[in-house]
């Protein structure tokens, strides 16, 4: 049987925590972990790139000795999620909140001009490294994911807050162009996994759930009955 395991991957000013109202409802016989982002962990000195920071939720699987991975991952998580199912092929199934593609430059300028008034004080209270977000926006600014998304055909899951208007159209190009992509729209915002948490994880451990079901065998050689007439 294989070892499975739920990864959940946070967004950029958030921290691993908060997932905790998923790891709550976690299945009990499904093993959890919720990594920092590579260079997001404060006192860390390593710089966020997509590519490496992928490679570091790799290691996790390896360190975690699983073969069948469920990748959660919403904003930045939820492009890191994307780059480890293009790379990795334990990664069996994707759930994407406020998913990016190509991130806007522009938005990426602004939010960066914005974060540069945060008091450092209260963003190193709230364990966030302002310099880290900072290179953050550089490196998203810099991404442009659309031309691998026929490569990803892990199933996927997209959920997208109806008020989180910024996110929608990312949603939807991948609920589009990604091969076993499917997108559902609940009400919420932004932070869609804090803000309806419950109706968050209903649809994803749903989703989870049918991928771990065991698939049904199909005929034996020598039986000549159609698989489907197999006794269950």
């Amino acid at each position: 049987m294989a070892n499975e395991l739920a990864v959940f991957l946070h967004g950029l000013g958030q921290t691993p925590q908060t997932w905790q109202d998923q790891v709550r409802d976690l299945p009990s016989d499904l093993p959890a972990a919720a990594p920092w982002l590579r260079g997001l962990r404060p006192g860390s000195q390593n710089v966020f790139s997509l590519r490496d920071s992928a490679g570091e939720v790799s290691s996790a699987l390896t360190m975690h000795g699983a073969d069948r991975a469920y990748l959660v991952g919403t904003s930045l998580g939820a492009m890191v999620a994307l780059q480890t199912a293009a790379d990795d092929p334990r990664v069996a199934g994707l759930v994407l909140a406020a998913p990016q593609v190509n991130p806007p430059r522009w938005l990426m300028k602004v939010q960066s001009a914005a974060l540069t008034l945060a008091s450092r004080r209260r963003l190193s209270a709230r364990g966030l490294n302002k310099a880290a977000m900072q290179d953050v926006f550089r490196a998203m600014a810099e991404t442009d994911f659309s031309d691998r998304l026929g490569e990803i055909n892990q199933p996927t899951l997209i959920l997208c807050g109806d008020g989180d208007r910024a996110n929608r159209p990312a949603a939807e190009l991948l609920a589009g162009q990604l091969p076993n992509g499917r997108l559902e729209v609940v009400a919420g915002g932004h932070q869609l996994h804090l803000e309806n948490a419950q109706e968050f994880n209903r649809l994803a451990y749903a989703f989870i759930a049918d991928l771990r079901a065991p698939q049904e065998p199909e005929g034996q050689p020598g039986d000549d009955r159609p698989a489907a007439d197999n006794e269950h």
